[in-house]
Formats: structure tokens, C-alpha cells, sequence
């Protein structure tokens, strides 16, 4: 018997986004969300997931992207799942926020609520949080260009979950989200683990050493606090 033929939607317009940070369009009187692209974007869509009211895909090929699009900082950017809009200028991003929060009320909860103050935009678009939580794993995630090398590559990681993977991490070399201090704190206890052979956490087999490393800030006092979960 043969497979059934994949369905690609061509040409959509990506015209907002929702709460989960994907793309939305319309396509034969029918709501696609779309992963990873921007509103104004124009894409062929593959469509992975055909409901009665809604359809779910990956963009395969971009005809237009859109004006709206801003160079990502962090390298790590389109695999780590902590800045899915990084790519969007950040006055962008507030309209949205905006108006996704209106809609909650308006559209969903279905409780008018007229017109809202506009967002207070924060001072600091990056290294604003005071924690982060970093997950140890032997099971790290490898690009495509490692995959390839000959030599194999060292499979402990400590970063974040990738999307939708929960024994798959994100080895994570920087990070725009705490300060640069919690950067060496985490590379430095990384680099101190696989030198002196502690065992990072297999999730699958659910045997291992190090599970979690926390870090946390006074921005006031500029004292940091260092977890380790083992």
C-alpha cells in the first residue's frame, strides 16, 4: 500500500502569532499554525498535523520574509526553546504580547474588556532574569555538523530541553537571558565535570551523577547562589 502523499500549502501569509509563539495563517477557509516564521512571512507549508478546524506544519521554503525580522542574538536561537522571538524587534513584540493578552479576554474567555493600558516596555531586553535552571544530560543534542565529524564528539551536555524532547539537551555556551557571570559559573562547572569524570544524568536509563545546576542573583547585592542537584 502506498503512502500517502504529504500536503504542502503554498504561498501563505503569515498574519499574526499566538500564544505558544507559533505562526498563524489561513489556508482554504481553515487556521495553519506554522513554526518558526514571522508575521509577513510567505512560505510553503508542510502540513504535519490536518484536523477539522485547523491545520499544524513546518515551513519548507520561504518566497518573502517579512520587514518585521531582526537578526537573532543568540547563536543558539531556532533550537533552544527559551526565545522564540528573538527574530522580531522587541517594540514588536510588545504589540503582540498586547494583543494576544486582549484576545484571552475579548475572544476566548469571552469577557469584554475595552480599551488597555499599552504595555510598559522593560529597560532590559536582555540579562534581565535572576534565575535560570540548567539541566545536566548525557545525551546532548548534536547539530547536523557534529553528527558528521569523524571524530566522535563528547555527549554531555548542560543547557536546556530542546522542544518537545525531554531526554534531549541543548549544550548551551551563552546565554542572554542571566547575567554574563552565570555564563563562566555554568562553562566552568561543566568543563570541571567532564575533566574529572562525574557522570551527568541519563534520563532514559535514569542513572547518573549531576541531574540540575540552579544560579541565582541579587541584582542589588550582585551575590549569586550556585544549586547543584544531584
Amino acid at each position: 500500500m502506498s503512502r500517502r502523499k504529504k500536503k504542502i500549502v503554498e504561498n501563505l501569509l503569515i498574519t499574526d502569532i499566538v500564544p505558544e509563539g507559533k505562526g498563524l495563517g489561513r489556508a482554504d477557509d481553515l487556521v495553519v499554525f506554522v513554526k518558526d516564521v514571522v508575521p509577513g512571512d510567505v512560505v510553503d507549508v508542510l502540513i504535519q498535523k490536518n484536523k477539522s478546524s485547523y491545520k499544524e506544519g513546518i515551513a519548507v521554503k520561504f518566497h518573502k520574509y517579512s520587514d518585521l525580522r531582526r537578526p537573532a542574538r543568540c547563536k543558539h536561537f531556532g533550537l533552544c526553546g527559551g526565545c522564540k522571538w528573538q527574530n522580531i524587534s522587541y517594540d514588536e513584540q510588545l504589540k503582540f504580547k498586547e494583543k494576544i493578552t486582549k484576545d484571552a479576554f475579548d475572544r476566548i474567555a469571552k469577557v469584554p474588556i475595552g480599551e488597555i493600558l499599552p504595555i510598559l516596555p522593560s529597560n532590559e531586553v536582555f540579562f534581565y532574569r535572576n534565575k535560570l535552571e540548567f539541566t545536566f544530560s548525557s545525551r546532548r543534542w548534536l547539530t547536523p555538523q557534529e553528527m558528521e565529524q569523524e571524530r566522535p564528539t563528547s555527549a554531555e551536555g548542560l543547557g536546556f530541553h530542546l522542544p518537545g524532547m525531554f531526554d534531549r539537551i541543548l549544550d548551551i555556551e551563552e546565554c542572554f537571558l542571566q547575567s554574563e557571570i552565570s555564563d563562566k559559573i555554568r562553562n566552568v562547572i561543566k568543563k570541571y565535570s567532564i575533566e574529572n569524570k562525574l557522570n551527568f544524568y541519563d534520563t532514559r536509563e535514569q542513572k547518573g551523577f549531576l541531574r540540575n545546576l540552579i544560579v541565582r542573583n541579587s541584582i542589588s547585592t550582585q551575590e549569586y547562589m550556585v544549586i547543584l542537584i544531584v
